[in-house]
């Protein structure tokens, strides 16, 4: 991912490498598995399948686990947390990283309803 950013070669500032893994990451995370891309495993797998919540947010947990760690190395995750929702059919994640070689945290939250992250630092 950040294709154009192999042209640039200047040392990014801090802000800048942040700015472009919470850009990975949030394409990562929007990204259905087997659309559009070239890598079968790239993007989340499809969950609909299932019919079991507790399935489902375990089978999202680690597809998500797995991409970060094969596509987005300079993240560590530390944890993937179901979060209460009010809609009962719809699934809130909240996904804890850091950043490797800084103490630099990194908080997403999804709701898997509206399929939008929100990237916070």
């Amino acid at each position: 991912m950040g294709l154009l950013r192999n042209y640039d070669k200047s040392e990014p500032s801090r802000e800048r490498l942040l700015e472009y893994i919470l850009q990975d990451l949030t394409n990562l995370l929007n990204t259905k598995a087997g659309y559009g891309y070239f890598l079968p495993n790239l993007g989340i797998k499809d969950y609909s399948h299932y019919s079991d919540t507790d399935q489902i947010i375990e089978v999202v947990k680690t597809c998500i686990s797995e991409n970060i760690k094969e596509y987005c190395p300079a993240l560590e995750v530390s944890g993937i947390h179901k979060m209460p929702s009010i809609n009962l059919s719809r699934i809130n994640l909240m996904l804890d990283c850091k950043l490797r070689g800084t103490p630099c945290k990194i908080r997403v939250y999804n709701d898997f309803g509206s399929e939008r992250w929100l990237v916070t630092d």
